[in-house]
């Protein structure tokens, strides 16, 4: 077998394959032999039917079955020959045998771009740095308040007021006709709360258990419903019960019910545990900040294969996430363009990442495994045995990958230049940039990356 190769670009080659008509004719005889043991004929018996008879009545599948099975061979040899990365499913014209003839075709081949050293010189980042102000602490302690809240009818009694929650029946007349499926009976609602049309909702504030107050409106001529564009309408509501919201004080007992020793022990609490969500944030902005200069560092030509199969990946983990939140899709602006711009930005880390780890000789030990195994069985409260038999096969291979991942995000923080920076300022040098969506950027690195 021969085998040219022509490097059209750092991701495509041309192999030029030509297989000599003595390796054919020898598949060719195999074949028909094979045949001519097997085959029924009528007016032979099984096995001795001549050869001439065979070619005539299964010769052309017998050779395109030929065919496929030294094309299949000999691009296989050849891709071992040069070495080549493949990523796609080579794209070739299925050759004809020609008697005395080698077998000749050309096959295009997508393949990963040769990365001979991934530059990591003048790496630059900001972190945001930001601190939980008492401000948002008090606003997490009165949330928790309202959360806590009891519910209790106003004594003496009293109209309804901001907050309250209020059972009211609401009748709806149309054009004059009563519409009683636009009514409602017992609903209820909190006062000041957006789920009711604006107009029914200003008859609520200020009415007392038993009044009775209406309203006329006139439907809009853009209405979703095309039955009550421009009619007009009646709106008559009766309150039949008021409640009120009775906060607890925020005081120590308040916090003992939520099982904190004391109310500046609950402040402390919500400060540490804001304050770790923001320096996560800090963080995550710091590594997405130094993917970006790492792809910017280093401008590589990335396979067209590989960026469709990473914008229909993470389109899949959004689709999956939609289904599960039950939201709708985003703007078609995500499928498009920004979809891929995202996508080879994605598939650019990955094959950069890699490469680094290969750079750098980093490789995932027993060790480094087996201490994570145990982090997931103090978090998980499971016992060690049962987290190691949770993470086998595939499951072991992906926590390898994290890890890895992990140690290359902590070589790049060790070797680039990180300034800190109050939050909110860190990009306004980059407004211009397109934005990226670091999520799928993250997840595909880390199943390259190993």
């Amino acid at each position: 077998m021969l085998s040219q190769l022509e490097q059209k670009s750092p991701v495509l080659v041309e192999v030029r394959i030509e297989v000599p008509w003595s390796r054919v004719n020898e598949q060719l005889e195999k074949a028909y032999r094979s045949v001519q043991k097997t085959a029924r004929i009528r007016g032979f018996r099984p096995g001795k039917a001549p050869r001439s008879v065979i070619k005539q009545l299964v010769g052309k599948s017998v050779q395109q079955e030929v065919a496929a099975s030294l094309v299949e061979e000999s691009l296989g040899a050849a891709v071992d020959e040069h070495s080549l990365q493949l990523v796609a499913v080579p794209r070739l014209d299925q050759p004809k045998v020609v008697d005395g003839e080698p077998l000749r075709f050309t096959a295009e081949i997508e393949v990963r771009p040769k990365i001979e050293q991934v530059n990591l010189e003048g790496l630059t980042a900001k972190r945001p740095v930001q601190t939980v102000g008492d401000e948002t602490v008090e606003q997490e302690l009165q949330q928790l308040r309202e959360r806590q809240a009891e519910i209790s009818t106003p004594e003496p009694p009293r109209p309804a007021a901001e907050g309250d929650v209020v059972t009211l029946d609401l009748e709806v007349e149309v054009e004059g006709q009563p519409r009683p499926e636009f009514g409602s009976q017992d609903l209820q609602t909190q006062v000041g709360s957006d789920d009711l049309l604006p107009a029914i909702a200003a008859l609520i504030p200020g009415a007392a258990v038993d009044e009775q107050r209406d309203t006329d409106f006139v439907f809009p001529d853009d209405h979703s419903s095309e039955e009550l564009r421009g009619k007009s309408a009646l709106f008559r509501v009766r309150i039949k019960a008021i409640q009120e919201r009775v906060l607890p004080e925020l005081d120590d007992e308040f916090a003992k019910d939520l099982e904190v020793d004391s109310l500046e022990a609950l402040r402390q609490q919500i400060r540490e545990r804001r304050q770790k969500y923001l320096d996560d944030q800090s963080e995550r902005a710091v590594r997405d900040a130094l993917f970006d200069a790492l792809v910017a560092n280093n401008p590589i030509e990335v396979p067209p294969s590989m960026v469709e199969r990473e914008v229909q990946r993470a389109l899949a983990e959004l689709q999956r996430l939609q289904s599960m939140l039950g939201q709708a899709l985003p703007s078609s602006d995500f499928f498009g363009e920004a979809a891929m711009e995202r996508a080879q930005r994605s598939v650019k880390l990955s094959l950069l990442l890699a490469r680094l780890a290969e750079q750098e000789n980093m490789d995932v030990d027993e060790a480094a495994i087996e201490a994570r195994l145990g982090e997931i069985a103090e978090q998980s409260g499971k016992h060690p045995a049962k987290v190691r038999a949770e993470y086998q096969g595939e499951a072991r291979a992906q926590l390898a990958n994290q890890i890895l991942h992990q140690q290359l995000v902590e070589l790049l923080l060790k070797r680039a230049t990180i300034e800190d920076v109050p939050a909110g300022t860190e990009t306004e040098a980059e407004e211009a940039k397109p934005d990226t969506d670091t999520g799928s950027d993250t997840s595909n690195a880390d199943s390259d990356a190993g």
